[in-house]
């Protein structure tokens, strides 16, 4: 009986992990594409479920080059046609928004591990995405580093 429920969880982890792999919109420049793909980008970042680890600023940074991105494109059937600056800036706009998306999805993975509570023989799977396991870490470290600190003396001012 355990064995199967084991076998199951270990299943449901396996079965989300392809999803969360390919969650991330990777941002093509081709002209044709791309009013599509900033349209699905936008519409994701303002639901807020996929890519909510990035911050106001990374969003904004990812808006603006979306926009640098969709101005460079408008009236061009072709990115040759663009001059070397202007291409140059394309690419630098595509790889910032590729790079954040990709960075927020990874964040975004779910990862599940059985553990067992103090006093207890009863594993429970624990959830969390790496973002938050990065949050609890950092936590602990800094929980760690108040409690090793020695407390500071007050002087006694002349007595």
């Amino acid at each position: 009986m355990r064995l199967t429920l084991l076998a199951a969880a270990a299943a449901l982890c396996f079965a989300a992990a392809p999803a969360f792999a390919d969650s991330a919109s990777i941002v093509k420049t081709e002209p044709s594409q791309f009013p599509s793909t900033k349209a699905q980008i936008e519409k994701d970042l303002k639901e807020g479920k996929r890519y909510s680890e990035l911050s106001r600023t990374q969003r904004d940074e990812v808006v603006a080059a979306l926009e640098r991105i969709e101005h460079a494109l408008s009236g061009i059937s072709d990115v040759s046609e663009l001059s070397p600056g202007d291409r140059a800036q394309l690419m630098t706009d595509q790889e910032l928004v590729n790079t954040r998306l990709t960075k927020a999805a990874d964040d975004s993975r779910l990862i599940c591990k059985q553990e067992r509570k103090t006093g207890s023989h009863r594993p429970t799977t624990q959830c969390r995405t790496v973002a938050q396991m990065k949050q609890q870490r950092d936590d602990a470290e800094m929980i760690g580093r108040r409690v090793q600190r020695p407390p500071r003396m007050k002087s006694s001012g002349g007595n």
